[in-house]
C-alpha cells in the first residue's frame, strides 16, 4: 500500500491511498503519472519517504523539482 499524506496547518491529511500488487518501478511510475494527470498542479516542495529505491526513483522521475528526504 502506498499512502501519501501532507501537512496542513500542522496536521496530517491523507491525499492518496493506493493498493499495490507489487513494489516495482513500472507500477510506481503508473501511480505517480496518474496522480500527475489527476492533479497537474501537484508539485510538492519536499517529500519524505523510506529508502525504497523503486518508489523514490519513480517519484523523482515524475516530480523532479521535489526535494527528497529519507526516513526510517
Amino acid at each position: 500500500m502506498l499512502c501519501m499524506t501532507a501537512d496542513y496547518s500542522g496536521k496530517p491529511v491523507v491525499l492518496y491511498v493506493v493498493l499495490m500488487q507489487t513494489r516495482k518501478i513500472p507500477l510506481y511510475r503508473e501511480v505517480f503519472k496518474a496522480i500527475n494527470r489527476l492533479e497537474p498542479r501537484f508539485n510538492p516542495g519536499q517529500m519524505m519517504a523510506d529508502f525504497e529505491r523503486a518508489m523514490r526513483n519513480s517519484y523523482m522521475e515524475t516530480f523532479p523539482d521535489t526535494r527528497l528526504l529519507g526516513c526510517r
